[in-house]
């Protein structure tokens, strides 16, 4: 299992860094990045409709999905708007890196829209069932584009918190920080772990590897913020910035992970799916990336652009 993992882990790893590299030859919004983040959220939503629907609940599929695509579209169409024909053309490694923190905007504009569109959607095949049914049918819809779509919009704007490197370090930070905790976390626990962390959410989950995860999470954040980032001649952090932001990204990553623990044992399932081998599905990946991006993109902002 941690093999598979592993090794899943490092092609998704190749593939990010290969999308990122060809960006760097194109337009300013990314389009690369951005077909990466459709794809992932987009499968993200499918999973999480799917465990909904496996309670009894009847999300809207169709508005889920496109919805969460629309969300992560917006801010790309957004930076688009944003940019001036010259620098959408080439990215201009000479440029200042501008606030992406008013591109929120658009996505949260559109998930306004989408539960607009949620409400419509269901009254249109709206049927007098028990109590409570089209609520709780309202409420899962606009509960999978809000955390596909609205997480995933912090995850695809963090990218141009550092436009002179292509956004390299920033996004780097969030994946290292997060996906290292994880995978120390699970490391760790299989490794030494004895005294269970949070049973009610997850029993195999233990202390011994929430530490060793957060232990990994800082380490690889330094390595990243430091040593790397200097070689590379990126924008660094200090070692006070690294710090802070490689514990509580760590953290949030962690809590991140239980969260979806939550949500699968209260849908009765282990894996939200089995598309990605030593991980599980799509969800299982970006459970802690989702949850750690908000606090990832306010920190580095501040640490970069106040």
């Amino acid at each position: 299992m941690l093999k598979a993992r592993l090794a899943m882990g490092s092609a998704l790893v190749l593939i990010l860094g290969l999308i990122l590299t060809a960006d760097t030859y194109g337009p300013s919004w990314s389009p690369g990045w951005m077909l990466l983040c459709l794809l992932g959220s987009t499968a993200g939503a499918v999973e999480l409709t799917a465990m909904l629907q496996a309670t009894g609940l009847r999300p809207s599929r169709l508005t889920a999905h496109l919805g969460t695509a629309t969300v992560v579209l917006s801010i790309f169409l957004g930076r688009a708007a944003a940019l001036s024909t010259e620098e959408t053309a080439f990215i201009s490694t000479k440029a200042s890196p501008p606030d992406p923190l008013p591109l929120l905007a658009w996505p949260m504009t559109a998930l306004a829209l989408v539960i607009l569109a949620t409400f419509l959607r269901l009254s249109l095949c709206f049927r007098s069932r028990e109590t409570g049914a089209t609520v709780a049918d309202l409420a899962g819809t606009v509960f999978v584009v809000g955390y596909l779509g609205g997480l995933g919009s912090f995850v695809a704007a963090i990218r141009w918190l550092d436009q002179p490197q292509a956004g390299w370090l920033p996004l780097l930070l969030l994946v290292v920080a997060s996906k290292g905790s994880d995978t120390g976390a699970y490391t760790f626990g299989r490794l030494a772990g004895r005294r269970k962390l949070w049973p009610s959410l997850s029993p195999n989950k233990t202390v011994e590897g929430a530490v060793g995860g957060l232990a990994v999470g800082l380490g690889l954040t330094l390595l990243t913020a430091g040593p790397l980032a200097s070689a590379l001649g990126w924008t660094t952090l200090t070692i006070i910035e690294a710090t802070t932001f490689g514990v509580v990204v760590s953290i949030f990553a962690q809590l991140g992970d239980l969260m979806e623990s939550m949500l699968k044992r209260d849908c009765l399932t282990k894996d939200a799916s089995k598309v990605l081998p030593g991980f599980g599905g799509v969800l299982d990946v970006l459970d802690s990336t989702l949850f750690a991006a908000p606090v990832a993109f306010l920190t580095l902002r501040f640490f970069l652009i106040s």
